[in-house]
């Protein structure tokens, strides 16, 4: 029997930007097409389902770190702004597996240019395209 994915947090933490936030398009003039987890500098973070890692980039000093995960059913999480990354493109991954260190902090290594504070970015698309991860996120 098929059974879709079961999804949990990839970390615990305040929301500070909401999918399609307004404020956010104010600040950085592009849409938000994820949520904004506040949580310190270092956080762990887990993967929300089982998958296979598509993609892992290291923004370095002063790039945008992230890490691209595709799961069962044509869904994909990515988490931005990671300060560490413990995958590598083709890991298959469990439930909850620990796979980065959060970032967000500016001005520090793989943060990017586009954040305010420590955070973790999560977008989740099914098929391409972007949803809501709060949709399905238990």
């Amino acid at each position: 029997d098929f059974l879709p994915p079961l999804f949990s947090w990839p970390v615990r933490g305040r929301i500070t930007a909401g999918y399609l936030d307004a404020a956010y398009v104010n600040v950085f003039h592009v849409p938000h097409r994820g949520i904004d987890i506040a949580v310190p500098q270092g956080t762990t973070i887990r993967t929300v389902a089982e998958g296979i890692v598509y993609a892992v980039k290291n923004g370095g000093a002063k790039g945008y770190s992230y890490v691209i995960i595709g799961h069962r059913d044509g869904i994909a999480s990515v988490y931005g702004h990671l300060s560490k990354s413990f995958v590598k493109a083709g890991d298959v991954v469990s439930y909850g597996q620990e796979i980065g260190l959060t970032g967000g902090q500016p001005g520090t290594p793989g943060a990017g240019y586009m954040t305010t504070g420590q955070h973790l970015h999560l977008e989740m698309t099914k098929d391409g395209k972007h949803f809501n991860p709060l949709t399905v996120l238990k």
